[in-house]
């Protein structure tokens, strides 16, 4: 494990002072020492979570499923039990990384968008 260097920790306690004095002023009825573990632990896991990003070497990007196209299983999430038709609406975007194996870039889905079919409409 690495040690972070000064900065950036005096830098994630300024965002977290910053961020507990605006939830402050939306919550104000909140105890006193609840709001700031909270926010601690939430900047902790971003910050966690972008360096793996980082250190990871593959791209990572979102993407939303095209109105009017072909549903595909392994890309879209929707409630049809029997899905039927083509996407009429994507709801939520999907997470999809691009890594090289061999001389092919390939993209794989991570999380699949949510989407509605046309035959949700359909009597």
């Amino acid at each position: 494990m690495r040690l972070a260097k000064p900065h950036i920790g005096q830098r994630k306690q300024e965002v977290v002072a910053g961020i507990t004095g605006i939830l402050h002023l939306l919550l104000p009825r909140t105890p006193d020492g609840t709001i700031e573990p909270v926010v601690t632990k939430i900047v902790e896991k971003a910050v966690h979570f972008k360096n793996i990003l980082t250190e990871e070497q593959v791209l990572y990007e979102f993407f939303w499923v095209d109105c009017g196209s072909g549903f595909e299983e392994e890309r879209v999430d929707v409630v049809e039990e029997e899905p039927v038709g083509k996407v009429l609406l994507c709801t939520f975007p999907g997470l999809s990384r691009t890594v090289k194996e061999g001389d092919k870039i390939v993209s794989i889905t991570v999380v699949k968008a949510s989407g509605i079919l046309e035959s949700s409409f359909v009597a």
